[in-house]
């Protein structure tokens, strides 16, 4: 009679094996924080709904300051979430993202994407008037345009037919969705760990790692608010409005007779004389 035993000791992950099993970190964090700039959407659009924002504005609230003031609000209100997500990684001993050479810029790129997300947020909300329905097409795009976009343009990058297109127009193009800033970013970060994916010794901050998402964050932030300021004042201004977009044409009643007030008060209106009023 023979008795035979069989005994099995993996060798441990290598640091390359590792960052591709951490990939799937990037995908999961830019699934989830696509929920909080959705979040932000439908207040937003829920204020213009119930008159919230025209009651502040005629009450003096000036349109640089409400805007500014929600910036701050909502970048204090994804801490939250940012500084847990964090607190999480470490205690699972993510260390891709969270050992002492890369926790820094891990840190800093969550943080700017809550910089940038906010006024990018601003000006796709002006697209819609319902606040359901800004809630959840914005989440639909924010989880398509981050997660499932940084596959995308992984799966372009090596393809040889479209890795010319992908690294030289598609990727900064890309890069102007604060989303994918943060999905892109932390995907090269676990990548520069590989070996095979950047030489040792690349720095993290190196243009092909998180070079181009943080500036691009740290511009794109500003950019948008000043993008935003300006929508609202196009909205805002009767002149400005009226250059941009055609007034419907108003078919009136043969025996309709405007009021001489009314033709005084459109008169003004016309001659821009309500500028920088608050209606």
């Amino acid at each position: 009679r023979v008795t035979v035993t069989v005994g099995q000791a993996p060798l441990p992950y290598t640091k390359a094996d590792a960052s591709f099993m951490d990939i799937f970190t990037a995908l999961y964090l830019g699934i989830g924080f696509a929920f909080i700039p959705a979040f932000w959407g439908l207040f937003l659009v829920r204020e213009r709904e119930t008159k919230s924002k025209h009651l502040q504005t005629i009450s003096g609230v000036s349109i640089p300051a409400y805007w500014l003031s929600t910036w701050i609000w909502d970048f204090t209100f994804y801490l939250v979430p940012c500084f847990l997500s964090i607190m999480l990684m470490a205690a699972f001993e993510v260390d891709t993202l969270m050992a002492d050479d890369v926790a820094g810029a891990t840190v800093l790129l969550m943080v700017l994407t809550g910089v940038a997300l906010g006024p990018f947020t601003y000006i796709l909300q002006f697209m819609f008037s319902n606040h359901t329905t800004a809630q959840n097409v914005l989440l639909i795009f924010y989880i398509l345009s981050g997660s499932i976009l940084m596959i995308i343009s992984f799966i372009l990058s090596l393809v040889p037919s479209t890795k010319e297109m992908h690294d030289n127009v598609l990727i900064y193009i890309f890069y102007l969705l604060p989303n994918f800033c943060l999905a892109r970013g932390l995907f090269n970060i676990i990548l520069s760990s590989n070996p095979v994916a950047y030489p040792p010794g690349t720095s993290l901050y190196d243009r092909d790692i998180l070079g181009l998402p943080l500036t691009y964050l740290g511009s794109l932030a500003g950019g948008y608010f000043l993008l935003t300021l300006l929508i609202e004042y196009i909205i805002s201004t009767p002149a400005l409005y009226a250059f941009f977009f055609k007034a419907q044409d108003v078919k009136l009643d043969d025996n309709f007779q405007e009021d001489e007030d009314v033709a005084a008060e459109r008169a003004r209106l016309q001659q821009g004389h309500a500028d920088g009023e608050r209606c």
